[in-house]
């Protein structure tokens, strides 16, 4: 709880580093544990979390600013991400299929065990060892790679992967801008927030503009879950289409480079863009007119929707493209994506 500015933007800084791995190491686990054909439905799911977020925080933080002080909302982050921290180190085991295969070989490391596992009795964890397949466990471990922490810049500097990170980064871009609109003042323009745009055109008070956030909530809650499974469907009908062909059903990561990745991922993305972009402009229309509230907000859940959407076909793309490299290639969409 420092006083000092400078503290605060560094801590500020450190808090930001935490929350963005989370994203690379989410991706990472959905590709260790589910196919490609079933993985669009879990990317769909786990996209919820980053962008409901900035729909919640704002009741959240408003909540905890006015009963406590601005304080109580860093106090409220830390109790709920440690809490979730504990959590996590006691029951998420280790999903790398390099150290544990399908989920049939059992991690050497103390590092790669769950705490959970640490307290078992040995006895309860020696019969567990034996009810596991040695034949399973030499044909599923990957192969090993170094770790590189600078993977994700090397991805991103592909020209290919350049030009599909573009495409989810320029419409999160104006995703996250959809809150800042621009009005004119005394011929200069002036950048203003949406709580203060939406006091002044529908003299909302601070708990009523807060709640306005929830119309973005919905939005990618809808589109993140019905998006998810129209990905799966949409791999299945490729796929279905490459057998006819005559081609091979791809089992593994190295018979996906003969299959229509790109196809499969893209095929109905273009849905979601066009009506991100109507969204978008019809958004700005209505406010600037005063329309009738009801309006601008589905017009804001039709942007988070259509963001979720974008983001997810282009993200499992990225992650199909790397096969064995999925976390890497979750966090090398992140820096196109301003906050």
């Amino acid at each position: 709880m420092t006083k000092k500015y400078w503290l605060l933007m560094l801590l500020r800084a450190i808090q930001a580093t935490g929350n963005s791995a989370t994203v690379a190491l989410g991706a990472g686990v959905i590709a260790d544990i589910a196919t490609p054909n079933e993985r669009g439905g879990y990317l769909g799911i786990f996209g919820v979390g980053p962008l409901t977020g900035p729909s919640l925080g704002p009741i959240i933080g408003g909540a905890l600013a006015q009963t406590l002080s601005w304080r109580g909302i860093f106090w409220f982050l830390a109790i709920f991400g440690g809490v979730f921290s504990v959590i996590l180190v006691l029951f998420l085991p280790e999903t790398l299929r390099s150290v544990v295969g399908n989920g049939s070989v059992r991690p050497t490391s103390i590092w790669q065990k769950r705490v959970i596992e640490l307290c078992m009795p040995k006895k309860h964890q020696q019969d567990d060892i034996e009810t596991r397949s040695v034949v399973s466990q030499r044909s599923t471990l990957a192969p090993k790679k170094r770790t590189n922490i600078l993977e994700s810049f090397k991805i991103i500097f592909q020209k290919d992967v350049a030009l599909i990170l573009f495409i989810p980064g320029i419409h999160y871009a104006i995703y996250i801008m959809s809150t800042f609109l621009f009005s004119s003042s005394r011929l200069q323009i002036v950048t203003t927030s949406t709580p203060p745009l939406f006091e002044e055109h529908y003299h909302l008070s601070v708990l009523q503009v807060g709640l306005t956030y929830l119309a973005i909530g919905a939005g990618t809650l809808t589109g993140s879950i019905g998006w998810g499974k129209l990905l799966d469907k949409d791999w299945k009908i490729v796929e279905k289409q490459h057998l006819e062909k005559g081609n091979k059903k791809p089992n593994n990561p190295l018979e996906l480079r003969n299959f229509p990745l790109e196809y499969a991922r893209t095929r109905t993305v273009w849905y979601p863009l066009v009506a991100f972009w109507i969204g978008c402009a019809g958004y700005g229309w209505t406010v600037q007119y005063d329309v009738n509230l009801s309006v601008p907000l589905i017009l804001q859940a039709v942007l988070g929707a259509a963001m979720v959407c974008i983001m997810s076909s282009f993200q499992a793309l990225l992650i199909d493209l790397h096969p064995g490299r999925s976390a890497s290639a979750a966090a090398s969409v992140w820096p196109f994506n301003p906050k």
